[in-house]
């Protein structure tokens, strides 16, 4: 992986116009060599609140974005994600709705690593056991107005496997630990799943 960041103090082939206004920017530029490494981010935003008069005025921009990574040679599968979100005027939408118990809040956050190993490859049959860690947090910013709910942040371990026994469809089971920052010891779930691809 290389990256570079350099700056610069004009734009080659721009519209007069814009080269008047545009002068000096950031350029950032990424290049990909890692065998098996997958690099992306996203972002999204725009006006939830679509002029509603019980808002008062609040424009409600809501902007997400994330960053994620997968690395998978041979047999090891690592993948990571990390998002944050971001609402404008949470006050003013909580100030609207003051009587409903859970209130929105300006940020949260969400984040996971994972790391699997295929055990076992036999003609279409496949078995990967795996351990992710993730962590979330959907009022980890309040407006000034809002109390924070019980239960609004965990931590998550999950140990289990996968078995493909076509590649189209995959047997699932995991065990998951929720681990909450109040000392609340939370949940402890078993999962079985079945997933089949058109």
């Amino acid at each position: 992986m290389r990256v570079a960041l350099q700056r610069v103090d004009h734009l080659h082939g721009a519209v007069p116009r814009l080269r008047q206004r545009v002068d000096d920017h950031l350029e950032l530029a990424i290049g990909h060599d890692v065998p098996g490494l997958t690099v992306g981010a996203s972002v999204v935003t725009g006006k939830t609140g679509q002029d509603n008069a019980d808002l008062n005025g609040a424009d409600a921009r809501l902007t997400l974005w994330d960053v994620h990574a997968r690395y998978n040679v041979d047999k090891l599968d690592l993948r990571a994600l990390y998002a944050r979100g971001h609402l404008n005027d949470a006050s003013k939408i909580n100030a609207a709705f003051s009587g409903v118990e859970n209130q929105v809040a300006s940020g949260f956050y969400g984040w996971y690593a994972e790391a699997a190993y295929h055990v076992w490859k036999s003609g279409d049959h496949d078995l990967a056991p795996f351990v992710r860690y993730e962590k979330w947090d959907t009022q980890a910013d309040l407006a000034s107005n809002t109390v924070r709910q019980a239960g609004s942040e965990n931590d998550i371990w999950t140990v289990g496997a996968n078995y493909w026994p076509h590649p189209q469809v995959v047997l699932k089971a995991d065990y998951q630990k929720f681990d909450k920052p109040d000392g609340d010891k939370g949940d402890k779930r078993l999962n079985l799943g079945l997933g089949y691809m058109f």
